[in-house]
Parts: C-alpha cells; structure tokens; sequence
C-alpha cells in the first residue's frame, strides 16, 4: 500500500510503500547498543540526500523505548568512548563547558572529567545507562528528553553527540536547540554513520546502519545541508578508524549477513582490533 512520506531534514515529501513494525520492539532499542536488527525501510531523499526511515516511530514512542531500556554493551561503549576521546582531547580545553547528548553511561564524560577538567553535562534518557555511569558522574547526568528550555542561553562551548543523529525524531529541532545552548563561537561535534563510506556500499542494504532504531542515516553532502540550514558552518569533516573487539567485530557481520555461523572468542582472545566503520566526525562552528 502507498503512502506519503517527509523527509526529517527538508520536508520533502516522497511517495513510498507503507512497511509493518517489528515486534518485541523493547528488545531492539538500547543506549550504545549492537544494531540488532536491519530492516528494510529507508528510502533516499532525493532533496537532501537524507536516507531517512519511512516506518520510523513518533517521538512518544521512541521516548518510550528509550526511558525503559537497559544499557548491555558496557565494553563497547568503553571502546568507542576511547576512540572519541582521542579526538577530543585535541580539541577541549580545561574550563570549557561540554554537553553530551545520549551520553550512556558517561564513559567519555569520565575521561573527559578526570583527564581534561572540563565542566561537563551529559543527557540520556535511559535511567538504566545513568545508574551505571561512576557515581560522581551520575551527579552530571540528565535524564531528560531534549527541549529548548532544559539550559539558558550559551551555556556550553562544545555539544557534542556520538551516534545519536541518527535516532532523533527531530534532527532541525535538535540542532536548533544547539545553537541556543552554545556559547558565541561555540561548536558541534558530530560522529555519525556515513552511507557512502566504502564499507557502507560495499554491504550495501545489508549494513547494519539501517537499524530500527536509526530514524534517519547521512552523508556528508546531507549532514553539511542540515547544519547549514541552521546556522553552522563547517571546520572539519573526515573518516576515521574504530578500534573494536573481534566478538564485536564478528557481531557486526553476523547483523549483516544472518546466514554466517555465530562465533564467539574466549575473553583473552577478545582483544581491539582497528575496523574501518564506515563513520564521520564532523565539526561545525556557530554561526551568529
């Protein structure tokens, strides 16, 4: 059966097929979580470029999921908080005030803290992921869901989100609210998933970025466009490379291709490994 869909970026409106929801959805929505399963219902903005899902779910819904949902991937969330603070590092500066939105469990708002000594906030809606972070950390996490009045006017020099554009209902709203929260000057920075990213292509509609939980997925060209239409302006854009353990590297083609045999390594043998993702960082400064 046809229907009207609009992209979450532009508006554009497509005409698409309507696609059934899944069931048991509260086992597949998770902060930090393994993509657990890729469903077949993104469509290309021709507009944008936006890939964005036509069977996504309501911002009440996904709220919902999210709020009850527990944190089970504490290993890889300490991997990818490693990897993002490498990068961080280089750019926050002791006294900056940093917000992270979808924080899990505040690793990388513990590195940040004890290493840095940067003020720092973190939101995430899930109170299981927040009861999980180190106590003194718990202390700097919100569990709010994201609305303009939650800071004053220019109370953060750095928001930065890892792997949580994807699963906004919302995305214009969202940056918006950024750019009321940042500091003049201020910046954004952005990992997300890249659909044009060699891997990305190569597994084509298998990737595990075509997730339930994904709302929509970018790529360079449509993340710029977004920014752009909210007042940011574009430093720095470049792949780089994850560090993860095999079994999480052996999970991630197991999502993919369904048919291999699920392969599980002994814990001494679970060591990093650097894998070629297919994601974006991205930093865009404020613009007045």
């Amino acid at each position: 059966m046809k229907k009207t869909s609009s992209c979450p970026v532009c508006q554009h409106a497509i005409d698409t097929y309507k696609v059934s929801c899944p069931q048991n959805l509260e086992t597949h929505f998770s902060p930090r979580t393994r993509p657990s399963l890729v469903y077949q219902s993104f469509v290309l903005c021709p507009h944008c470029l936006t890939k964005f899902n036509t069977a996504a779910f309501s911002v009440n819904e996904q709220t919902k999921l999210y709020q009850k949902s527990e944190l089970v991937t504490l290993k890889e969330a300490e991997q990818a908080a490693q990897t993002y603070y490498h990068h961080l590092k280089k750019i926050c500066a002791p006294q900056l005030k940093f917000l992270e939105i979808g924080c899990s469990n505040g690793i990388l708002l513990q590195y940040l803290n004890d290493q840095e000594q940067i003020e720092i906030t973190g939101l995430e809606l899930s109170e299981d992921a927040r009861l999980k972070a180190r106590l003194d950390i718990q202390d700097r996490i919100l569990n709010e869901s994201l609305h303009s009045d939650l800071f004053p006017e220019a109370s953060f020099d750095i928001i930065f989100m890892a792997q949580t554009l994807e699963h906004l209902s919302n995305p214009n709203e969202v940056i918006q609210f950024c750019h009321y929260w940042l500091s003049p000057m201020g910046k954004i920075i952005l990992v997300t998933h890249d659909y044009n990213s060699p891997t990305n292509k190569i597994l084509g509609k298998k990737s595990p970025i075509y997730d339930v939980q994904h709302n929509q997925v970018f790529c360079a060209q449509s993340l710029d466009l977004l920014l752009e239409n909210n007042r940011f302006s574009k430093q720095e854009q470049r792949s780089f490379i994850n560090y993860y353990s095999v079994n999480y590297a052996l999970y991630l083609l197991k999502a993919s291709f369904p048919f291999l045999p699920k392969i599980s390594l002994p814990e001494f043998l679970d060591f990093k490994i650097p894998f070629i993702a297919g994601n974006l960082l991205s930093i865009y400064q404020k613009n007045s």
